[in-house]
């Protein structure tokens, strides 16, 4: 009697042995991953939307493309390439995307909208839309006047302007009967040049944020006799 513990582990042993060759080939594993009821809904879904957004809004690369194949060769193109067009857009003047229904109004969509028109016929006219000044159809002369100066001469000593407001009240006495592209001659088309020219680089800025003030200087945008 002493031996029937002993005597039943050697009966279960083949048992014990089986059921260690049956399981040999299958390895534990445990998924890790959410069920899908079980994922953050929103997550895809967010992501999704967030680009959709982004590829429906009007984009500065959109821009320079639809630009420069109408009015890379209009007078009134102050782009040398589109990398330059690209980096205005983007980093000098901020223009806020708007949508492509703009026909009018400081944005990216107002411009997209005159160059396609450009390059559907007239181009003299909708080029200057399209443009760096927006023709005072995207965007009136001193709004983007004014917008320029703060994202491109917002840094001079002293300011041009107490603020954007400034800007604009002193903007409003500025004649506006020059050209696009305009050097010289007091008016706000010369200024706009000016500004423009003064994205070139640290030298550039410090000289041509002066040409584009409300002084402006004698040789440049001055009513003032030299």
């Amino acid at each position: 009697m002493r031996h029937t513990g002993h005597a039943r582990l050697v009966l279960l042993a083949p048992l014990l042995g089986a059921l260690v060759s049956a399981s040999a080939g299958c390895a534990l594993t445990f998924d890790t991953s959410l069920p899908a009821s079980d994922a953050a809904p929103g997550d895809a879904a967010g992501a999704d939307a967030a680009g959709a957004d982004a590829e429906s809004l009007p984009s500065c690369d959109a821009y320079c493309r639809a630009f420069n194949d109408a009015c890379g060769s209009d007078p009134t193109n102050a782009f040398l390439s589109l990398r330059e067009c690209a980096t205005f857009c983007n980093d000098d003047a901020q223009w806020d995307p708007g949508s492509f229904e703009d026909r009018d109004g400081n944005t990216i969509g107002c411009r997209i909208y005159h160059a396609n028109a450009a390059s559907e016929g007239n181009a003299a006219l909708h080029c200057g839309h399209a443009g760096v000044t927006g023709g005072d159809v995207c965007g009136s002369w001193c709004v983007n006047y004014c917008s320029l100066v703060e994202t491109i001469c917002g840094d001079s000593i002293p300011p041009l302007y107490d603020d954007f407001e400034d800007c604009l009240d002193r903007c409003d006495h500025f004649d506006d009967d020059g050209a696009i592209g305009d050097t010289t001659g007091d008016t706000v088309q010369c200024r706009l040049y000016h500004l423009h020219a003064a994205t070139a680089d640290r030298l550039s800025a410090a000289i041509h944020c002066a040409h584009a003030s409300e002084r402006s200087t004698a040789t440049t945008c001055s009513g003032d006799p030299p």
